[in-house]
C-alpha cells in the first residue's frame, strides 16, 4: 500500500480530563483529504494511525520509543501494520439546528488575534454544546504553506479577516467554562513522501468514531 504525504505538522496536546498528554505528528495531502496519518506520542500511549474513509479502512502500526521526525521524514520506523478492512465510520452526536457565535480580536502590539467561536444547540442560545478559542500569531517562515482548514473555514463561514501572515498557534476547548484540552503547534511544514508499506495483518470489522 501507499499512500502520499505533502504537509506536516507537530502539535503538543494536554486533555486536561483525562490527563493525557504529549505529542501528535499530523501528515496529510492537500490534494486529497479523504485519508491522513496521525502519530501519537503521549504519557498513556503511543500509537499511529491512517485512516482512509473512501476505502474505508484503518491502518494502526506499532510505534517505537524516542520515535521522531528530523528534518527528513521517515516513516519506515513504523511497523507491524494491521490492515482493518471494513471500517464503521459513525459520526459523533450533531444537533441539526445548532446556531454559532463568534467574537474576534486583534492586538497590533502583539501581532497576536483571537477567535472566540461558541455553538448552542439552537437559536434560544441556552445550551452550550462546543466553545473554542483559535489563537494565530504572526508567522512569515510559514507563508508557502498549505492554507490551514482551520484558518479558511473561520475566513470563509465568518467574513473575518484573519492576515495571510497569520497561523494558527494555539487552540483551547472548554467545557462548562472550563478549558478542557489544548493543542499548541509546534511545526508544519511542507512536505514530498510517499510512504510505502507491506500489510502484515489483517483484521475484521471494526468500529470507528470520528468527527
Amino acid at each position: 500500500m501507499s499512500y502520499f504525504f505533502d504537509y506536516y505538522s507537530k502539535r503538543n496536546i494536554n486533555n486536561y480530563e483525562t490527563g493525557k498528554k504529549g505529542e501528535v505528528l499530523y501528515f496529510s495531502n492537500r490534494n486529497d483529504s479523504t485519508y491522513s496519518l496521525s502519530i501519537e506520542l503521549t504519557n498513556s500511549d503511543n500509537k499511529a494511525i491512517i485512516i482512509d474513509k473512501k476505502k474505508k479502512i484503518t491502518v494502526h502500526f506499532d510505534v517505537t520509543m524516542g520515535f521522531i521526525i528530523n528534518d527528513s521524514v521517515n516513516l519506515s520506523k513504523l511497523k507491524n501494520s494491521k490492515l482493518y478492512t471494513t471500517v464503521i465510520f459513525r459520526n459523533s452526536r450533531r444537533y441539526k439546528k445548532f446556531v454559532q457565535d463568534f467574537e474576534y480580536e486583534i492586538d497590533n502590539i502583539t501581532n497576536k488575534s483571537i477567535f472566540h467561536l461558541t455553538r448552542f444547540n439552537n437559536k434560544k442560545r441556552k445550551k452550550i454544546i462546543s466553545e473554542h478559542y483559535y489563537f494565530f500569531e504572526k508567522d512569515l517562515n510559514n507563508l508557502a504553506l498549505i492554507k490551514n482548514s482551520v484558518k479558511e473555514y473561520i475566513i470563509d463561514k465568518f467574513k473575518v479577516n484573519i492576515k495571510e501572515e497569520d497561523n494558527l498557534k494555539r487552540i483551547l476547548h472548554l467545557k462548562k467554562g472550563e478549558i478542557a484540552s489544548e493543542t499548541n503547534f509546534i511545526e508544519t511544514k511542507n512536505i514530498n513522501y510517499n510512504f510505502i508499506f507491506e500489510i502484515d495483518e489483517e483484521f475484521p470489522k471494526m468500529n470507528f468514531t470520528t468527527n
